[in-house]
C-alpha cells in the first residue's frame, strides 16, 4: 500500500475540505453551529470520501480545491471585488486540473456569480447601470482569459493541442466504444480491421472503462498499430459521435 506519510497528507486534505464546508455554511451562509457542523461531519465520514482518501486518489485534493473555490466565490459575492473573482476562477481551474469533472461546475459558478452579485447581492443592486456593464465585462474577460491561458499552457506542457485534457481521444474511446465502426478509421493510417483484434466486446456498454485501461481493450490495441494513437482516437471517436450523436445503438442494447 501507499506510505503512511502519503495517507496522512491525504487525510489533511480531507480535513481541510470538511473545514471549508463548515466555514462556508457557518460564516458565508450564517447558519447555526450544528447546522454547519453536521454536514461537515457527514462529509468526513462519507464512504466515498474515505475511500478516495485511503486510495490516494486525485479527487481528495480536487475536492479541497473546489471547496476553496466556493469559499472564494462567497467572498466575491460579499465584497464584489474582482480580485476575489479572479482567485475563484483560478481555484476552479485548480480543481479541474485534478479532476476534469469539476469543469462544468467551475464554469457555471463563474458565469453565475457576477449576475448574483449585481442583481441579488447586498451591494450589487446599488451599482449604477454603466458600472454593472463594466463589471460584467471585466468578469467575463477574467473568466475567458484564465481558461484560455490555462488550456494553452496545458497544451504546451503536454505537447498536445490546447485543451483541458491531453488524452481526450483515449478517454472518449471509453465513452463511445459501442459506436465505433471500421469505416471510421478511413484515412487515419490504421485499418478498421483492428476491431477484430479487440478481445472485449465493443457493444457491451459495461466494458467501456475496460477499453481504456485494460490490455485487451480498444485503446491498447490501437497503441499497437499507430505511432500516434491519440490523434487516431480523436478522429474515430469524433466520427462515431457525429454518426450517432444520441447513442441509439447503446440505447437499444440497454433496453433489451
Amino acid at each position: 500500500g501507499p506510505p503512511v506519510s502519503i495517507i496522512v497528507v491525504q487525510a489533511i486534505w480531507s480535513v481541510l475540505s470538511c473545514l471549508a464546508l463548515y466555514v462556508f455554511l457557518r460564516y458565508a451562509l450564517g447558519l447555526r453551529f450544528w447546522v454547519a457542523a453536521v454536514p461537515a461531519w457527514l462529509l468526513a465520514t462519507e464512504p466515498a470520501q474515505v475511500f478516495m482518501e485511503r486510495m490516494v486518489m486525485a479527487e481528495t485534493l480536487g475536492l479541497l480545491a473546489f471547496a476553496t473555490t466556493v469559499l472564494v466565490f462567497a467572498r466575491y459575492l460579499a465584497t464584489g471585488k474582482l480580485g476575489w473573482y479572479l482567485l475563484a476562477c483560478l481555484g476552479g481551474l485548480a480543481a479541474t486540473a485534478f479532476r476534469t469533472s469539476f469543469l462544468p461546475v467551475a464554469i457555471g459558478l463563474a458565469a453565475l456569480a457576477p449576475v448574483l452579485f449585481l442583481w441579488f447581492g447586498v451591494r450589487g443592486p446599488s451599482v449604477p447601470g454603466r458600472q454593472r456593464i463594466r463589471h460584467l465585462f471585466f468578469a467575463l474577460a477574467i473568466l475567458i482569459g484564465t481558461h484560455t491561458a490555462y488550456v494553452h499552457a496545458y497544451g504546451r506542457a503536454t505537447h498536445y493541442p490546447p485543451g483541458y485534457l491531453a488524452y481526450t481521444g483515449m478517454m472518449r474511446i471509453g465513452l463511445v466504444a459501442p459506436l465505433i465502426r471500421a469505416e471510421h478509421f478511413e484515412g487515419t493510417g490504421v485499418s478498421g480491421e483492428i476491431l477484430k483484434e479487440v478481445k472485449r466486446p465493443l457493444q457491451d456498454h459495461w466494458q467501456r472503462g475496460h477499453h481504456i485501461w485494460e490490455a485487451d481493450g480498444l485503446w491498447a490495441t490501437l497503441q499497437k498499430h499507430s505511432t500516434n494513437p491519440e490523434a487516431v482516437a480523436r478522429t474515430i471517436t469524433r466520427r462515431a459521435m457525429l454518426d450517432d450523436p444520441i447513442d441509439r445503438k447503446s440505447t437499444r442494447l440497454n433496453s433489451s
